[in-house]
């Protein structure tokens, strides 16, 4: 492993699959998919193009929601800083298994649904005020 990253999730599971290693280095989001194969292209060859762009929108989700919460500081509704929250402090969670966690419970559809408005919150205020919106957390090459 590289020096200087912060793992901040094992096995995140998501609508689109699952991430065996989610780590932070300063502004760098490294998504890990963790293959054993006999040879370096044979490892790199087992991860094809759907997956890397499940891999890839889920590392982009949890950037964003990161930024949309720095973006809204103490002006984020309570129950969208709850959700986002819950996104950050079970990034191995789905949708559903956030839903369970919250207080009272919610459906999946109600967490993503406050998750898409706490974006759009953010997205609007950083446009309103000249600010890098939550894309900008989106690290280049990364599709969400």
């Amino acid at each position: 492993m590289l020096k200087g990253y912060q793992i901040l999730a094992f096995r995140l599971k998501g609508r689109g699959g699952e991430i065996d290693i989610l780590a932070k280095r300063g502004r760098t989001l490294a998504v890990v998919e963790v293959k054993r194969r006999q040879t370096m292209a044979a490892a790199i060859l087992a991860l094809g193009p759907e997956q890397h762009g499940r891999l890839a929108a889920a590392g982009a989700a949890c950037a964003r929601v990161e930024r949309a919460l720095e973006i809204l500081g103490d002006e984020v509704p309570a129950h969208l800083k709850e959700a986002g929250d819950l996104r950050l402090a079970h990034r191995d969670a789905s949708l559903d298994e956030l839903g369970h966690h919250a207080d009272p419970p919610l459906t999946k559809d109600a967490v993503a649904g406050r998750i898409r408005r706490l974006l759009a919150m953010a997205d609007k205020k950083a446009t309103a005020e000249g600010l890098p919106g939550t894309e900008s957390a989106v690290p280049e090459g990364f599709e969400d």
